[in-house]
């Protein structure tokens, strides 16, 4: 039980979300049903720092999480994805004037956003990633790429950079100060700059996003509480935050602080926190009457085995018995199974042979994208975004 807050040591916390038996891997990838049915499970507890809003995982325990070759969070094949990507690029360079020669990305995952950045920036530039879930060549594009395969410990004697990429890392990596502050000991120059992008917890606890929520992550941040944090580690966050990705995630630009005085940013969440778990409960409830009602007429699907997917049929279709299967586009995810529910994974292309009317698509961001492609593989099922998505994603 984690009983003080990474950021201010603080002991006063409130927990507002308590899950009992909750799949640790989410991400991991099962070869049979009855491997994916027996993951290992604990109990989730999120709890609310009351001075700096820092919102953790009370029962985080990173030894039981398994970075390795069978975990995969990688959104491979996706257009609109790689469009995001590389259109956050280009805006960095040239909107925040991202001039780098050497690029550090902590927790690089597959590689797919470094590939890109150095394919797309100055011939100059090279960039080296760590992740230990990597499973490439370890050096690509003549040697300006270069990846190493291990944890993202002793950050004191990192490669030099111009710039580090904080990508979708911190939320998963315990402590989140035990990254911070050997970096910031590490980082000797002044110009450098902390590009830190993450899901906006805001998004998560207004829109009642619990697919979002997951064993994995040990930290969830808000721009109040990743304000607080990075003070704390010693870095100035020197521009306003971007919302990205249709408000699904924030980015922060920081850098070694130079003794500027921090005020509060952002709005508190703590009113959101304290209603969330009877607010989670009753949108499950809604899914679930939703599913039971289109598997009165056809069968269904859940679009998108990554976290979202697997948590969806967890929290709605524990049993297996209301959603036939999971689709994803990922190869190396189709014939496997989501751990904790054992739902088979499939590819797009066996849509219509199993039936299937009505597919949701776990992200809203993807359905037209989705839409597109099955409108030759399989024109007459129905595609829907999540329960709850704003307007503002499905119009």
């Amino acid at each position: 039980m984690i009983d003080a807050c990474y950021v201010c040591a603080s002991s006063d916390l409130t927990t507002f979300l308590l899950r009992p038996d909750s799949v640790v891997n989410l991400n991991t990838l099962h070869p049979d049903r009855a491997a994916a049915v027996a993951a290992e499970r604990v109990d989730l507890e999120l709890a609310i720092c009351n001075r700096c809003e820092s919102i953790l995982n009370r029962r985080f325990d990173f030894s039981k999480l398994e970075y390795a070759r069978n975990y995969d969070t990688s959104t491979p094949a996706s257009e609109y994805f790689e469009d995001y990507m590389r259109d956050l690029i280009l805006f960095l360079v040239k909107e925040r004037r991202m001039v780098a020669r050497r690029v550090l990305e902590i927790g690089s995952g597959k590689g797919a956003f470094l590939k890109l950045l150095v394919s797309l920036t100055d011939p100059l530039t090279s960039a080296v990633g760590i992740d230990e879930s990597y499973d490439g060549p370890p050096s690509l594009y003549d040697g300006r790429l270069e990846f190493r395969r291990r944890r993202y410990g002793d950050l004191e004697s990192t490669p030099d950079a111009d710039v580090v990429l904080l990508r979708h890392v911190l939320c998963q990596a315990g402590d989140p100060m035990a990254v911070l502050r050997p970096l910031r000991k590490a980082l000797s120059r002044e110009s450098v700059r902390i590009y830190f992008e993450t899901p906006s917890t805001e998004n998560i606890l207004e829109e009642v996003l619990f697919t979002e929520i997951c064993v994995e992550r040990s930290s969830y941040f808000t721009v109040r509480n990743a304000h607080a944090m990075f003070h704390e580690a010693g870095f100035d966050v020197i521009d306003r935050p971007l919302r990205l990705f249709s408000g699904q995630y924030f980015l922060l630009e920081c850098a070694p602080s130079q003794g500027t005085p921090r005020g509060a940013a952002g709005e508190t969440v703590i009113p959101a926190a304290t209603t969330y778990q009877a607010r989670e409960r009753a949108r499950i409830a809604e899914w679930r009457r939703t599913i039971e009602d289109a598997g009165r007429h056809c069968g269904v699907a859940i679009w998108g085995a990554g976290t979202k997917g697997a948590s969806l049929v967890n929290h709605v279709d524990p049993r297996g018995e209301l959603i036939d299967v999971v689709v994803d586009r990922n190869a190396r995810k189709i014939g496997h199974f989501v751990a904790g529910t054992g739902h088979p994974i499939v590819a797009p292309e066996e849509v219509a042979a199993r039936g299937i009317g009505i597919i949701f698509v776990m992200n809203a961001n993807y359905l037209e994208e989705m839409r597109a492609q099955m409108s030759t593989l399989a024109p007459n099922v129905i595609l829907r975004p999540p329960i709850g998505a704003s307007e503002s994603l499905v119009s």
